[in-house]
Formats: C-alpha cells, structure tokens, sequence
C-alpha cells in the first residue's frame, strides 16, 4: 500500500509504501525523502497490561547528530499521537 505522509513542520509531503504488516504485531513502510529513503518499523503486541510500541527508523540524514537529535524528538510526538489514538479506537 502507498500513501503520503504529511512533514508536521512543513507540511510536505512525503511519498510512503508499507513494506510489511502483521495484524496486530508490526507495520513498516519506507518514506522516499530527497535525501534517501527512511525505513520505519513499529512493533506492537497487545497484553493483559496494555500494548508496548517499538519503534525503530533508519535513515541516511541520521549521520548528521544534530538532524538525528531533531528527528528523535520528532518521533517522540509521533508516538505519542499514536498512542493517543490508539486509545480512541
């Protein structure tokens, strides 16, 4: 599946395609960035305490520490807004 994934700061859009999906385990999708691709992978697995998220990104901008340190805090949102609507559905 493809979509495009909207920059929050820029509001960019980025081109995506889910790479892999395991109902209720784990998604991961690669965003096509000018700078070169991004992989995302989410790990998820519901227990009796409540779903534990792992997220992981790889991406060639991260040998720069101070877009690194940009896109760690970036991604820290994004979890949290994941969560958040998790919580509604």
């Amino acid at each position: 599946m493809t979509f495009q994934q909207i920059h929050h700061q820029s509001d960019r859009k980025i081109d995506s395609e889910i790479v892999e999906y395991i109902q209720k385990e784990k998604v991961a999708w690669i965003a096509r960035e000018s700078g070169g691709d991004i992989l995302v992978n989410c790990w998820f697995k519901e227990t009796p305490t409540g779903t534990p998220v792992i997220h992981s990104v790889s991406s060639p901008t991260f040998d720069d520490p101070g877009r690194r340190a940009s896109s760690y805090e970036n991604n820290e949102k994004e979890l949290a807004n994941m969560k958040k609507m998790m919580g509604e559905s």
